[in-house]
């Protein structure tokens, strides 16, 4: 346990301690990214803490990597934060966030039941947007539909192709603890 957190500890100094965004460093963030996304309880932290790193703040393909491997910890107490990303301003970030919940086949029962209200109000919310004539709708529609569509294939076991079938799927199967 205590190897495990300085290995984390050591990856973030990898991290912090090199500033200059050059390919080189670019290459040792995106390494240290995977690492802390292999590692159950520490990586959490120091995802979140690169997430929101000065950095990375307009490196969108980062931010959402950063993400994407929260979800591959399967932390599943991070799910609230990341149901939260799905309302983001970057519809990169959201696609991550969507990625994440790819990892969530597995997770308590509850957990997935509210994963997956959120994931169908919020992919029939980007179609009802984007079919309004939005234009930010529809980017992060397209961002977001594929990974959101794979997140609630992976949580329900089910499998539609468009955000009707899925909140038909949802409103059948609301009260239903096993998702």
């Amino acid at each position: 346990e205590r190897l495990r957190k300085d290995l984390a500890d050591h990856a973030w100094m990898a991290i912090r301690f090199r500033t200059r965004d050059n390919a080189d460093n670019k290459r040792i963030w995106a390494k240290a990214i995977w690492v802390f996304g292999s590692m159950t309880e520490h990586g959490c932290k120091y995802l979140w803490k690169a997430f929101e790193d000065k950095r990375f703040r307009k490196d969108s393909k980062t931010q959402a990597e950063c993400i994407r491997q929260i979800g591959r910890t399967k932390d599943y107490s991070q799910y609230q934060d990341l149901l939260d990303l799905l309302k983001h301003h970057d519809p990169q970030v959201i696609a991550g966030a969507a990625k994440a919940f790819q990892n969530y086949g597995e997770a308590p029962g509850k957990i997935r039941q509210e994963c997956t209200k959120r994931l169908v109000k919020q992919l029939e919310s980007f179609d009802n947007e984007a079919n309004g004539g939005n234009s930010s709708a529809g980017k992060r529609l397209g961002w977001a539909k594929g990974p959101m569509m794979r997140a609630l294939t992976v949580i329900t076991g089910q499998r539609y192709d468009n955000s009707l079938a899925w909140t038909r799927f949802w409103n059948k199967n609301k009260n239903n603890r096993s998702l």
